[in-house]
């Protein structure tokens, strides 16, 4: 995971190589148009966006069902340190930086001040649980 300060070292070109890339890893497309501040703010977000996939991995619960059998339940639920949040459009939302998809993703509230917070409830476009 690169830092913002390593970021601003590379030139326009390497940060839309890396970007694709990260584009690429997650299955989603992102924009490699912009100034350099966008495209790093770009990749700051999708890292997030992939440290976000591996703790859910990683908060993978296993569950025994009524016949004893193992299912796995790969949705964490939303907790008081925790957000569930989902854009209504079917295309996803970008708000304080971060695209929100519209299948919606669980994230850590220590990853967001609480103005984002704010915004982010203020925000009529999501749906935060």
């Amino acid at each position: 995971m690169s830092t913002e300060k390593e970021l601003k070292a590379l030139r326009k070109g390497e940060l839309q190589t890396m970007l694709k890339g990260l584009s690429e890893q997650l299955g989603e497309e992102f924009p490699t148009s912009g100034t350099n501040n966008e495209l790093i703010e770009r990749i700051l977000n999708t890292q997030d966006m992939l440290a976000l996939d591996e703790d859910e991995q990683e908060e993978t619960e296993t569950l025994t069902d009524s016949r004893g059998e193992q299912s796995t339940e790969s949705e964490p639920e939303a907790t008081s340190d925790t957000y569930h949040i989902r854009a209504k459009s079917k295309t996803g939302f970008y708000r304080c930086g971060k695209f929100w998809p519209h299948e919606g993703r669980t994230i850590k509230a220590e990853m967001l001040s609480d103005d984002q917070i704010s915004q982010l409830k203020a925000e009529t476009n999501l749906i935060i649980e």
